[in-house]
């Protein structure tokens, strides 16, 4: 059913052009509830940033979203020529962002049954829905990731994401010294 693609393994690399990122509240949506009744699924927060916010540390482009039909309108979805189809519930990792780099139009990414994320033309995703998707080349994450499928998910993954995000926003920045009057306990200190 899967197949095996050959991108290769090495550091992320950040996407330099400005991609379409389309996050896409699927069947999952319906798990999350009531956290999802108002918002979509990437404004979800697990650890210090929302889930759409993890997405932005690695990837630079337009970000718009595929949600309920009564949310659509205050969350509006942009449609390209070519577009990254993305379930922000995968929780985003280097070795994720690296084979999104190489997928080929009309290709997704999942781990076993599970969409992760897909490339897809402006045709294609004008006939996207939330209960159904087009058909694409299926390929198999090489590295597993984490995906939030239940509310539960949120905390149970929320020590590690902290410590992700913590690396992220403090990445190449120098805190100011603390006042001599403060007591510093630890080390992750900003």
């Amino acid at each position: 059913m899967f197949k095996d693609h050959k991108a290769p393994i090495f550091g992320a690399l950040l996407f330099c052009t400005c991609m379409n990122i389309v996050f896409a509240d699927l069947a999952q949506r319906g798990n999350l509830l009531p956290l999802t009744y108002t918002r979509p699924t990437a404004h979800l927060r697990c650890g210090i940033v929302s889930l759409e916010e993890k997405w932005q540390f690695y990837l630079k482009g337009h970000f718009s979203y595929l949600t309920a039909t009564y949310l659509s309108q205050k969350f509006p979805i942009e449609i390209t020529d070519d577009n990254w189809v993305i379930n922000p519930l995968a929780l985003p990792t280097e070795s994720l962002v690296n084979e999104l780099r190489y997928l080929d139009q009309g290709t997704a990414l999942y781990q076993q049954e599970e969409f992760v994320a897909a490339r897809v033309s402006k045709t294609e995703l004008k006939g996207w829905s939330e209960n159904d998707s087009p058909r694409f080349e299926q390929l198999e994450l090489r590295t597993p990731v984490k995906i939030i499928k239940y509310p539960w998910h949120l905390f149970q993954y929320n020590k590690e994401q902290i410590a992700h995000d913590y690396y992220f926003l403090t990445k190449n920045r120098q805190s100011a010294a603390p006042h001599e009057s403060c007591t510093l306990i630890g080390e992750s200190i900003f």
